[in-house]
């Protein structure tokens, strides 16, 4: 009978700060030549420790999967450093974890992955129960054909501190192309989001480009989260899209959206969200604390029914179709009554 070893006890707290308790087998993937590798390559047996060349494309990642258990709480540590992908990842797994070594920050975090070649999605998570925390991917290189940063199909994953960026690239920046695509199909996603960045800022975009796309059956929650976008000068590109399958409801608890380009905030967004869904089949919920910027409408009026925000009690009856009660910034008037 072989004795299997849980590695590494100096890493409990940081995998008991995403929600982890009982977590079996610990895996590390580190890169050639960084100081991750130089420290952690002596301390860790062979078959628990994978790295990617210190340059050009890596498999390190896809080989520490293959030696995990699905279903048993295993946990892989990815280090500081830029991984990239040469081929789509695909986390077929199940409860599985992909834990970035770095602090929890929300923005460009250093346990990073990128990805060079032409393939679609970037990455693909088909199995349940995985939790991913503390990482930065940076989705789209130099060919159109690469629409989509993350596609998630599996049930029950949740993603912690987690930046999707994209796209990085402008030929990614086009019709169809989304940072994230959450598919529920029809057991539901039930996905969990805590303090995530979707998109960037730094790209402009075209027509149709979102930073996050819902279909199938929902019931999702994004908690704490950040939208980035910035939209050129058509300004016909959006935050969310709901797919026409689109069913149940995701909501968006204390999340900000930001649009700004590299004119600056004058390419003002026309819409936030577009939704194919119908109104009696999927809601996006909204808390009180949600602010857009950078938009000028939340949805257009025509789908106004697919939208449902918390409000706090207003001073007047008359107030209450105000834009700062249905989640558009205002500038400040020290005059107003």
């Amino acid at each position: 009978m072989i004795k299997l070893r849980n590695l590494d006890n100096s890493l409990k707290s940081t995998i008991e700060g995403v929600y982890m308790p009982g977590a079996a087998e610990k895996f590390y993937i580190g890169k050639e030549a960084a100081q991750f590798d130089a420290y952690w390559r002596q301390r860790v047996p062979g078959d628990r420790y994978y790295s990617n060349p210190s340059s050009g494309a890596g498999t390190a990642i896809a080989a520490a999967l293959a030696a995990m258990t699905s279903g048993r709480n295993d946990v892989a540590i990815l280090s500081p450093d830029s991984h990239t992908l040469g081929a789509a990842l695909t986390w077929s797994k199940n409860m599985c974890h992909l834990i970035g070594s770095f602090g929890p920050a929300m923005m460009n975090q250093r346990s990073r992955i990128g990805a060079t070649g032409d393939f679609t999605p970037m990455v693909s998570v088909t199995g349940y129960g995985n939790t991913f925390a503390n990482l930065y991917t940076m989705w789209g290189a130099d060919a159109a054909a690469n629409l989509v940063g993350w596609s998630v199909t599996g049930v029950r994953n949740n993603f912690h501190n987690c930046h999707f960026g994209g796209p990085m690239n402008a030929a990614q920046a086009i019709d169809g192309a989304t940072c994230f695509h959450l598919d529920g199909g029809t057991d539901g996603a039930e996905a969990y989001f805590n303090s995530c960045v979707f998109g960037t800022d730094t790209v402009e975009r075209t027509d149709g480009v979102s930073s996050l796309k819902l279909g199938g059956v929902q019931r999702s929650i994004f908690k704490d989260c950040l939208f980035l976008s910035g939209c050129d000068s058509g300004a016909d590109s959006f935050m969310i899209e709901a797919e026409a399958d689109a069913y149940g409801w995701a909501y968006f608890d204390n999340c900000k959206f930001i649009n700004i380009a590299a004119s600056g905030f004058a390419n003002a967004m026309a819409l936030a969200l577009v939704s194919a869904a119908t109104s009696t089949a999927f809601r996006f919920l909204f808390s009180a604390g949600t602010t857009f910027h950078g938009v000028t409408d939340v949805i257009a009026a025509s789908d106004e029914a697919k939208v449902e925000f918390g409000r706090t009690a207003t001073p007047a009856a008359a107030a209450i179709n105000n834009d700062v009660f249905v989640g558009l910034s205002v500038n400040p008037d020290h005059t107003s009554a």
